[in-house]
């Protein structure tokens, strides 16, 4: 037991201590605007022979005056005795004050016509050191929308021959004791936190050092705390002041809120919420029966001819709107948990797409489904690790994945479709089935503690509390009182969401509940009102279990995606939708334009580092020689230029300065009207020259050189070109095909050629005039022209064009197209389309790369990016546009990639929730004190509060008198 100092109550008069406080709304008015308040106290004093309340001298004279202050400023001037006394014997009304005399045979414990043990309370059984005490009760009305309430409480002794209500003449002097100050409720928040004082030293009359002090304290600007009613010349000693939760107030007005949203049976709220949940819901449904849960689809070639896919999936729409209970979950994180993710699974398929017209001129029909003629192949899913999941937090509604289509290396021809499928088992249920089991085991727990309640060798019925010893014990052996007050909360927070917890918050509902059923504060009534409050939670989540709720048969099958399931709880669910862009695989393996020179993953997306970035920008800005790098127009990270053209037979470096013949294979790919071909492999110099003559005969240019002498007309095949096979131009089949006995062929190659050509046309072809003309050729024989520079605005290329508009002239068609017509433009997946609060995952949402502020992934992160390239900037067709490789990229760290699924954890979220709560109850404002001290000895802060103006008032008459011997000197 607490070692209380013997001496805190040997004063002449009673002490007064406040043992409890309830604020209520009326029992018989819940909507009523008064607020009821009631306050239990009682005098106590150190037992002695007799009983203290039956000596003479106090018999028919003791009276305690209450008053309870609605106004804080006129509470801070009563606690001057002077002001105080007055206010005692005024009769004039006051309308920020409640007063009221009461004699000390008002007493409810024990009755004062007997002399009872009830009174007596053991403190310190070592010492035998025990009071006597006198209990009242005391209950008035405040208007409840009251700011401020405190009450102030002394007892005097009357004069016998008064008859006034005061019991003492307005000229005659008081005999008061000491006051007790109690702070009730400010800003309408009650008070959470009390005093305990322990003695710093040993003193006579006073008690040994670290004994609690109950009895009377003061404040002194330098000493602090100190013990007795106020500062005096004779020694006393400093106390400690200990923070604690105060736990003499019940605040039941939120029982009003309680009973009207979540407690009271007969109202069915939270039937009607769900009933309007749930028609809500299946309006939607009807509504939205064409919902897609799929961003479109994002497909990205790399070098090795490989596809990479990313991919966007709104499971929290989906939960919402194909489980059982969504209206349970209240944040997109409890939605995504809400469902067990069983595998995702991406396939592909061969399709041709249906066409009408007549044989000769077929054109496609747009807008239908496509027709398909191949069966599905498994492209990657979580299960065999291929499929993973991007942790990107752009949007917590959308979960993102991406897989690498690994066939699409031997596919060189087709069109392909790509399909998913999400397969996942409905949840919700386990919320309920978790909050009832945990409410109905901790409600067993708190069943064994009403019992224990109610037996007379553990509560004390008269004083309405439990026996000091066993509060101790209960503390120790027991924590059943706020286990279930604990879960209680969590259980509404997880399903009922914070709006449940109306007007006041969280700590506040914790403060008020375990006030109810903590063994120190708790009656025998708030015991049990707190059984009825956990019954009626678990009544009412078996009766949301037993209520007709939105089966999965109800749910339509949109166009975009198909819906299985089976059973009415725990459902398997499967989504299946597949994406209607296909992937054109003809004409792309082994060429395309890189612009990053960074070595791919060989199983991932390509993943450019911060530095690595960095050091590209910069090549950008050095390929352009930009004079103003830092210029505000110039988006350093906004655009790019091509790093490398890559095709089966070359790669070529993008650079100023380009040679045009460089450019002669992918020329000869784009034009040929027969067949891409970008020639043989390797490119020498009669390949060449075949090339130029080829390429000029798809526009019907010919070279014939003019002879010149006797000589030229002699040799007619000084020398020999290598031409490329006729059938090339007119089909393998034609006539016009020589046979093998007029051909050769080019050393280490099965390419058949012409033979015969002369030293004249050779020269021809080398010239700057063949040149020329396979410009305007790659040109459609157009004028050169940039006339669309806003396309690119912002970027290196287009600031060096405004800079030197000769540029254009100066180029040949290869270079300008490559440097600059075929720039990208780098967009940053920003988020997904928001309206009302809902996600669209159809319109993601990209935004340039060049506004966007990339100083964070020098510290960690990272984005994903794509490149867009911009409509030509010259008014015509680019004849040297390449497929992109790495249209999607990863900027940043390398992303946390996971084959590994979410999987709900409700049952740890209640006890997550409860052992946080659990924790939250060693805080000073929630339960934190001394368990073996009453708590009628906890001292109330207004004390402090109230008294601080006085104090410093004080303070400063003192500073003053001092300084008044010297030079200053004030009246």
């Amino acid at each position: 037991m607490v070692a209380i100092s013997p001496y805190s109550l040997n004063g002449i008069f009673p002490e007064i201590f406040v043992e409890k406080i309830f604020l209520e709304p009326p029992s018989d008015n819940l909507e009523s605007a008064k607020l009821d308040i009631r306050i239990n106290f009682s005098l106590q004093r150190a037992k002695q022979k007799t009983p203290w309340y039956l000596d003479d001298g106090l018999k028919g004279r003791l009276k305690i005056f209450v008053c309870f202050v609605a106004d804080e400023k006129l509470a801070r001037k009563l606690t001057v005795p002077r002001r105080l006394r007055r206010e005692m014997l005024s009769t004039k009304f006051n309308p920020a004050l409640i007063k009221t005399h009461i004699g000390m045979e008002k007493a409810i414990v024990p009755p004062y016509a007997e002399v009872s043990s009830d009174s007596t309370q053991i403190l310190d059984s070592k010492n035998a050191y025990a009071v006597e005490s006198l209990r009242y009760s005391i209950k008035t009305s405040i208007k409840k929308n009251a700011n401020y309430l405190s009450c102030i409480l002394i007892p005097y002794l009357t004069s016998p021959q008064s008859s006034v209500p005061s019991g003492v003449s307005p000229d005659a002097p008081i005999q008061m004791g000491n006051m007790c100050i109690e702070g009730i409720f400010n800003q309408r928040e009650v008070l959470s936190n009390s005093f305990i004082f322990t003695l710093t030293e040993g003193m006579d009359n006073f008690g040994k050092a670290g004994e609690v002090w109950i009895g009377p304290v003061h404040y002194n600007h330098t000493m602090g705390f100190m013990a007795g009613p106020s500062h005096a010349e004779t020694s006393h000693p400093s106390l400690k002041a200990q923070l604690v939760a105060n736990k003499k107030i019940l605040d039941l007005r939120f029982q009003k809120h309680f009973r009207g949203s979540l407690i009271n049976a007969q109202n069915n709220e939270i039937a009607g919420a769900i009933n309007e949940a749930i028609s809500s819901k299946l309006l939607k449904r009807e509504k939205d029966s064409n919902i897609n849960y799929f961003s479109p689809l994002c497909m990205s070639r790399n070098k090795n001819n490989t596809t990479d896919l990313i991919l966007g999936f709104n499971i929290v729409q989906a939960v919402e709107n194909l489980t059982r209970y969504p209206y349970l979950y209240h944040t997109a994180a409890e939605l995504r948990s809400a469902i067990i993710l069983n595998d995702v699974e991406v396939y592909r398929k061969r399709v041709t797409n249906p066409s009408v017209g007549n044989r000769l001129t077929p054109s496609p029909i747009f807008n239908r489904p496509i027709e398909t003629d191949q069966p599905d192949e498994l492209v990657g899913s979580i299960s065999n690790g291929k499929l993973k999941v991007l942790n990107y937090s752009v949007d917590e509604k959308i979960m993102h994945f991406v897989v690498r289509d690994e066939g699409m290396q031997a596919i060189a021809e087709g069109e392909y479709q790509y399909g998913i499928s999400i397969k996942f088992t409905d949840n919700t249920t386990v919320k309920l089935r978790s909050a009832l089991k945990a409410m109905r085991r901790s409600l067993q727990g708190y069943k064994k503690y009403v019992q224990l309640a109610q037996d007379p060798n553990v509560y004390d019925f008269p004083t309405n509390q439990f026996k000091q010893r066993y509060i101790t014990k209960l503390y120790s052996d027991s924590k059943a009182w706020s286990d279930l007050v604990n879960k209680y909360i969590a259980i509404v927070l997880l399903v009922f969401g914070r709006s449940a917890f109306v007007q006041y918050s969280i700590p506040r509902w914790q403060r008020n509940l375990l006030n109810m059923t903590d063994p120190r504060s708790a009656s025998i009534e708030s015991i049990l009102e707190f059984e009825g409050f956990a019954i009626s939670l678990v009544e009412k989540l078996s009766s949301i279990t037993g209520k007709a709720a939105i089966s999965n048969a109800d749910e339509q099958p949109d166009v975009g995606s198909r819906v299985r399931s089976s059973g009415p709880s725990g459902a398997l669910l499967e989504i299946k939708h597949d994406f209607m862009t296909p992937y054109e695989a003809k004409d792309k393996n082994d060429r395309g334009v890189r612009y990053f020179n960074s070595r791919e993953n060989s199983s991932e997306l390509l993943n450019i580092s911060y530095s690595d970035w960095a050091r590209r920008v910069q090549r950008e800005s050095t390929m352009f020689s930009s004079t103003s790098p830092q210029a505000r127009s110039i988006q350093r990270n906004g655009f790019l230029t091509p790093y490398a053209l890559e095709t089966p037979n070359q790669s070529i470096g993008v650079r100023q300065n380009m040679n045009s013949e460089d450019s002669l294979a992918i020329l000869n790919a784009k034009l040929n009207p027969y067949r891409e071909d970008f020639g043989p492999r390797n490119l020498g110099p009669s390949v060449i020259m075949a090339l130029k003559q080829q390429l000029m005969g798809y526009r019907g240019v010919s070279i014939e050189g003019l002879k010149q002498n006797i000589a030229e007309y002699k040799d007619r095949s000084s020398k020999k070109i290598d031409l490329y096979d006729s059938a090339n131009v007119v089909g393998e089949r034609s006539h016009f095909v020589p046979d093998e006995d007029h051909m050769d062929s080019v050393s280490g190659s099965h390419i058949a050629v012409w033979t015969g050509t002369n030293s004249i046309e050779e020269s021809v072809l080398n010239s700057d005039l063949a040149t020329d003309i396979l410009n305007e050729i790659s040109l459609n024989f157009m004028p050169l022209e940039a006339t669309s520079l806003d396309q690119i605005a912002g970027s290196y290329a287009a600031q060096k064009l405004r800079q030197a508009p000769e540029i254009v002239q100066e180029s040949n068609a290869f270079e300008f197209n490559v440097n600059y017509n075929t720039e990208a433009v780098v967009q940053v997946l920003s988020g997904y389309r928001e309206i009302d609060g809902e996600s669209y995952v159809i319109a993601p949402q990209w935004t340039s790369l060049g506004t966007t502020s990339l100083e964070s992934l020098a510290k960690g992160g990272f984005l994903v990016c794509r490149l867009r390239r911009v409509n030509t900037i010259t008014g015509q067709q680019n004849a040297y546009e390449l497929p992109v490789y790495n249209e999607y990229f990863i900027l940043g760290e390398p992303p946390s990639l996971s084959s590994n699924l979410p999987s709900p954890g409700f049952s740890t979220n209640i006890h997550s929730y409860a052992t946080v709560l659990q924790d939250e109850m060693s805080r000073a404002t929630i339960n934190r004190g001394n368990q073996e001290l009453p708590i009628a000895y906890l001292k109330s802060t207004a004390m402090i509060s109230l008294n601080a103006p006085a104090i410093k008032r004080r303070a400063k008459a003192r500073s003053l008198q001092k300084t008044s011997r010297g030079v200053v000197t004030r009246k």
